[in-house]
Parts: structure tokens; C-alpha cells; sequence
């Protein structure tokens, strides 16, 4: 919805069409999106600081000249260079006192990013940050995430540590790198990700980051199926704080990863994948499923003629589990499978992997 703002008229114009326009009070269009239709005419009054019968007669004349036209409750210029060149004819202060205008009849609505626009058109910052933020939710309410991208962006061009806004410059961060991942914007944001975790203390908030780290590796993944690393520095962050939530977001992560390693038929993702869960699990005391996790492994891994390599690495994550759950003797055995021909090596690699893991185990 467009609606018109009227100004006084200027001495001169260019052209036939603009000394039409000279003749009557000048006129800027602005787009106002959120406004119900008795908001469109108060808004109108107040900005232009005439009564509905004054303001109805000028934009009737106007229609008839066809200088602008009727736009479902609002109007619009006839064409986008009338409107470019009307509103690139007002002076600087005169823009700056339109939109000041407009962002002060809009303070008290819920037209948030419309106040954003003009409050920072209007050279106020503050009114605009806090705006912007404001207009940043409404959008995800609405799921609207490019504009909840949109937004936020401009929340961290306009970021002043001293506004209240309930939220710092990292979880600002953190909600713009959501909303670029479920916008599709995956490049972006990386970014801003990875400007999350250049600002968080992993020692102080560990959870945080870990959480930073889960999307960044998503976002990758999504980009150019790595991330991997991320997920990894996660987990070993969770270690000291096993939330159950984080562990669900990641758990969340590793199936999604796992579909496309399906999907791919990629020999790497199909045996990283399972070690990870492995770890996940047995770092929150759940040894069956991280047995579980890690046996698919090794039998990818052995599909794939790496039983030896990738599949022994594996079935150490196994065997750990089988250690914590006191299933010595299935530890055992599956070590003689993992290693064949070596056989007097399994009672030495289950000491290995005890004490190689059991410090982990009890974090």
C-alpha cells in the first residue's frame, strides 16, 4: 500500500509533467504495508497536517489528473519516475522532516519495520534500532524469514551496546544466522555465525557456542555438504555441559546429515556420520544407542572395503559403549572381528580403549 504525504509547492520544475505537479503541494509516495484502512487515513491527516475534506479534495484532484491512482486502501504515483522524481526534487531537510513525521505517527502502531524505514530515514538511530528489532520478530511470527533477515541486518548495522532491547549483539547473531538458514540465505549466514562465535567465550558459555557451532555446521552443509568440524567442536564443548536441548539439536543435525549421506551415497558421510552419534550418545550415558550408532558404521564401513581402517576406528566407539554398559565379553568379541588375525590383541584394546575413554565418559 502506498499512501501520499503533501508538501508545500516549490517555485520550480523541470518538464511539463513536474510543473503540473509545481502547481499543486508537493506530494511524496512512501510504502506503508501493515496499516488497516482506518489507520490509512488517520496516518495521512496527521502527516500532512490537513482534515479528511481538505486532504479528500486534494488527492481527488490529483487522481483526476492522473498524477496518481487509487492502490487498494492507499494511493500510488501513476508511474515509479513520477514518484522517483517528486520525491529526489524535495531538499534534504525536507525529506529528513517527512519521514520524522511519519515516524512519529507511527510510534505508538505495530507497523514496526515501516517506523525502522522512516525512523532511520529521519537520522534517528535508536527509534529505528528498536524498531527493527520489533519488526525482526514480527516477521518470524509471520515466517517470513527473508524479511526477519532483512531486519536483523539492519538491527546489527544500527547496534548500540547501550540499548535495551533484551538481547545482546551475539544473539542477534545467532537469530540471523537461523533465519538466513530457513531462508535458504546459507552463505550469509555462515557469516554471521562465524561472527557469533569471534564474540562468544566458549569457556564462559560453552552451550552458546555449541549452539553457534550446530548452525554454522549446518549452514555449510546445506552450502557445500562440510560442517562436519563444527558439529565435532560442539560436541566436545557439550562434554562439560550436556544439555539435553543442545543434544537434540544435534542429534537433529546428524539425521539430516545422515539423509543426504544416503541420498549421496557418500562413502565418508556414511561413516562420520554414525561416529559422531556414537560419541553423542555415550557422552549423554545413552551406551545402546551409541552401539547402535557406531555397528552401522562398521557395516558401511566394511561395504565399502575400509573394515580395517575406518571400520576398526569405529568399533572402538562401539567397544566403548559395550565397556560402559559392562558387556566385557561383546567387547571383546567385536575386537577380534575388527581386527582379524590379530586375536591376542583384544584383552590389550579393551584396556586401550578404557582408559583412553573412561575420562570422557565421566565428564
Amino acid at each position: 500500500m502506498l499512501l501520499l504525504i503533501t508538501y508545500r509547492p516549490h517555485e520550480t520544475a523541470d518538464g511539463p509533467l513536474l510543473s503540473e505537479l509545481a502547481r499543486r503541494p508537493r506530494a511524496t509516495a512512501l510504502r506503508l504495508d501493515r496499516l488497516d484502512r482506518q489507520d490509512v487515513g488517520r496516518l495521512l491527516a496527521e502527516v500532512a497536517g490537513q482534515d479528511g475534506t481538505e486532504l479528500d479534495a486534494l488527492l481527488r484532484e490529483l487522481v483526476d489528473r492522473s498524477l496518481i491512482v487509487t492502490a487498494g486502501d492507499g494511493y500510488d504515483f501513476r508511474h515509479a519516475l513520477i514518484r522517483h522524481a517528486v520525491y529526489e526534487d524535495l531538499l534534504p531537510g525536507e525529506r529528513a522532516r517527512l519521514h520524522a513525521r511519519y515516524a512519529e505517527a507511527l510510534r505508538d502502531g505495530n507497523a514496526h519495520a515501516e517506523l525502522a524505514a522512516h525512523a532511520y530515514a529521519a537520522g534517528d538511530r535508536g527509534l529505528a534500532l528498536s524498531a527493527a528489532y520489533l519488526a525482526a520478530g514480527q516477521a518470524r511470527r509471520s515466517y517470513a524469514y527473508q524479511e526477519q533477515l532483512r531486519m536483523l541486518d539492519q538491527v546489527l548495522e544500527l547496534w548500540d551496546p547501550r540499548a535495551r532491547l533484551g538481547v545482546d549483539r551475539v544473539g542477534v547473531l545467532t537469530d540471523a544466522a537461523e533465519a538466513a538458514m530457513l531462508s535458504g540465505e546459507y552463505a550469509r549466514g555462515i557469516d554471521h555465525a562465524t561472527a557469533g562465535l569471534a564474540a562468544v567465550d566458549e569457556r564462559r558459555e560453552p552451550e552458546r557456542a555449541a549452539h553457534l557451532l550446530e548452525l554454522r555446521g549446518r549452514l555449510s552443509h546445506r552450502l557445500n555438504a562440510t560442517g562436519v568440524s563444527d558439529w565435532e567442536r560442539a560436541l566436545d564443548l557439550l562434554a562439560a555441559a550436556p544439555g539435553g536441548v543442545q543434544r537434540g539439536r544435534l542429534l537433529g543435525v546428524l539425521a539430516e546429515a545422515r539423509t543426504l549421506a544416503e541420498r549421496l551415497d557418500s562413502p565418508d558421510l556414511l561413516m562420520t556420520v554414525p561416529m559422531y552419534e556414537a560419541t553423542l550418545h555415550t557422552k549423554a550415558g545413552d551406551q545402546h544407542r551409541a552401539v547402535e550408532a557406531a555397528g552401522d558404521g562398521i557395516r558401511h564401513a566394511r561395504r565399502y572395503g575400509l573394515g580395517r581402517s575406518r571400520g576398526a576406528e569405529l568399533a572402538r566407539h562401539a567397544v566403548h559403549g559395550l565397556i560402559l554398559a559392562g558387556r566385557w565379553d561383546e567387547a571383546s568379541a567385536l575386537l577380534a572381528r575388527s581386527r582379524p588375525g590379530r586375536p591376542n590383541s583384544s584383552p590389550s584394546m579393551i584396556g586401550s580403549a578404557w582408559r583412553g575413554r573412561s575420562t570422557e565418559a565421566g565428564r
